[in-house]
């Protein structure tokens, strides 16, 4: 029986045990590491399916939308080079004085403001048109944000700024009525449209930094 079960990877699967098979596969992805498994707000197994995807370098965007797009089920799109604004280190931002260092320079390295555009750094990730129940899910406090997140961060490796817009079927637009409770109560930008008829392009307003 064990020589059978041997090369039949599924067998030990199947009984819940951690086989050889899928520790080779998170060894591609970067997890073999035992201190490192069962850190993500998603399962493991999850990024075991997707392994094949995830050992490729460099990582596409191709990549990580056929994951998105087949982990939540709902259609994606992925924008390069959307542009980020980076944070500049209180060193490197112009204060003139006696130092007259490279960022204090005119024409060289001074730079008015704490931040830089940096348009190489940003990815932009449209979802939808989703239903009401699928668009709730993705906003902060919903069950499929926490995934996201960590399905983006980890394909990354953390060092892309993504912003995740969320496009909503526009026959499922809640009416934006004060006081109104309930799971489609009016969200302040997230899903309060204000109109008096209803709405004809499914609206995309919503766009979040993760």
């Amino acid at each position: 029986y064990q020589a059978w079960e041997k090369y039949r990877f599924p067998i030990a699967y199947e009984r819940g045990e951690r086989d050889r098979f899928s520790h080779h596969l998170l060894d591609l992805i970067g997890l073999g590491t035992q201190g490192l498994q069962d850190r993500q707000d998603l399962p493991d197994d999850a990024l075991l399916y997707y392994s094949g995807l995830l050992s490729l370098q460099p990582r596409s965007a191709t990549a990580l939308r056929q994951i998105l797009s087949d982990y939540f089920d709902v259609p994606v799109e992925i924008e390069q080079f959307a542009g980020a604004w980076q944070a500049l280190d209180p060193d490197a931002q112009c204060c003139f004085d006696k130092a007259n260092t490279y960022s204090e320079q005119l024409g060289a390295g001074a730079i008015v403001g704490d931040e830089i555009w940096d348009q190489q750094s940003g990815v932009r990730v449209r979802i939808g048109p989703l239903s009401v129940r699928q668009y709730l899910d993705f906003l902060p406090n919903g069950t499929a944000y926490g995934p996201l997140k960590a399905l983006t961060q980890f394909f990354s490796g953390g060092e892309i700024d993504f912003e995740i817009q969320l496009v909503l079927k526009h026959e499922e637009a809640p009416a934006c009525e004060l006081g109104q409770t309930g799971e489609t109560a009016p969200l302040l930008g997230w899903t309060s449209w204000a109109a008096s008829r209803p709405l004809e392009r499914d609206p995309d307003d919503a766009v979040l930094r993760i």
